[in-house]
This record gives structure tokens, sequence and C-alpha cells, in this order.
């Protein structure tokens, strides 16, 4: 499911409260009938964002590592199968602070993936990426989709939303303006189009 709206809309802003890092002001807000704020819901997701930096020091094979010891899990057969899944090999041993734009997120996203869970939550994922950068982290998106997790993409980027998404929700200050099935936005023409129109953004 694809979250859109203009900058100021609410789209980062549902997101963190989806992961549980902020409480609401008013109503409530449930992940498989769970308050995201208890540990236990919490479990059940992650979290990508470009607020995010990993630790400038360590390398994505220590990193995974790390996280995946976090999880209870064996860290050979983790960080091997994720090394293959997001293609990490040719920098997995250089420290994060070195890495390109599109070889963090892809760690990143390694990383939120370690533990399998059953909401991805991502905002953003192609800000500051080349158009080849962006293609891979479409690929591995769509990708991450299975018939346990559900993802949650926050986006500006209609190809991206076309590729990743089969359902759209549209926010106009803070509430939903629309939300229907992405193939009723037609081609990335047409739904960057009718996404400006949903949304007010005329930029």
């Amino acid at each position: 499911m694809a979250v859109v709206g203009a900058n100021g809309a609410g789209k980062s802003t549902l997101l963190r409260l989806a992961a549980g890092l902020i409480a609401p002001d008013r109503g409530t807000l449930r992940i498989a009938g769970a308050d995201p704020v208890l540990a236990s819901t919490r479990r059940l997701l992650a979290l990508v964002s470009p607020g995010m930096r990993l630790p400038p020091r360590l390398t994505p094979r220590e990193i995974l590592t790390f996280t995946a010891r976090a999880w209870g899990l064996d860290p050979l057969p983790a960080v091997t199968a994720a090394v293959d899944r997001f293609q990490l090999s040719r920098f997995l041993d250089r420290p994060a602070g070195g890495l390109s734009t599109g070889e963090h997120q892809r760690t990143e996203l390694a990383r939120a993936l370690l533990p399998e869970p059953r909401v991805l939550l991502v905002d953003e994922p192609s800000t500051g990426l080349d158009l080849p950068s962006a293609r891979t982290m479409r690929a591995l998106l769509a990708g991450a989709r299975g018939d346990d997790r559900l993802v949650v993409l926050a986006s500006h980027d209609p190809l991206e939303i076309l590729t990743v998404a089969d359902r759209v929700v549209a926010l106009r200050g803070g509430v939903v303006a629309w939300r229907g099935p992405v193939a009723e936005l037609g081609d990335a023409a047409a739904a960057a189009s009718r996404l400006a129109e949903l949304v007010g953004d005329r930029t």
C-alpha cells in the first residue's frame, strides 16, 4: 500500500505512528489489532526512513550480525541470505559512513527485513538515489511483498507507487482525500497527474 501526499500532509507522521515511535494526540491506531506502542506489537514492525542513519564506523556485515543476534537468529545463515538478497557483497566490509546513498538504503532495508516483520513501513525510499539505484530499490521493495507481509510505502514517485503498491491512500491536509486500487491511476504519466490533483500539489 502506498501513502501519498504533498509535503506536510502527514505521510511521515503516519508511518511514525504506525511504528509506535509516537502516540496519537487523539483517536486510536491498531496494527494486527494491537497498539503499536506495545513492545509485543513493535516486534511485528520495521521502519525504514531517510532520517535513520547506520552507525558510521560499523560495516554492513557487523550491523547485520548484531541485528541477527539481537533477534535471536543464527547470524551466519541470516546475514548470508541478506547479503545475497540485497546485493551487499561489494561493500559488505566497508564502514557505513563511506557508503553511497543507494548502498546505505539497501543495507538499511536488509537490516529491517532480517527478522521477517509482518509490516514493513518505508518512508521515501528513493530520496537521493540516482536512476539505477532507484530502479534497484523498487525491485527490492516489490520483492519484499508477500502473503504474510504488508509493505506500507510513503512516496512522491508515481513509478515507485505503480511498481510496489496495489492500493493507494492519498492524504490532503492530514485527512484521507482518496483511497483505492493503484490500477485506477493509469500509467505513470496519468498517475502523476491524478495524484497531484488528489493531494492538491501543483508544484
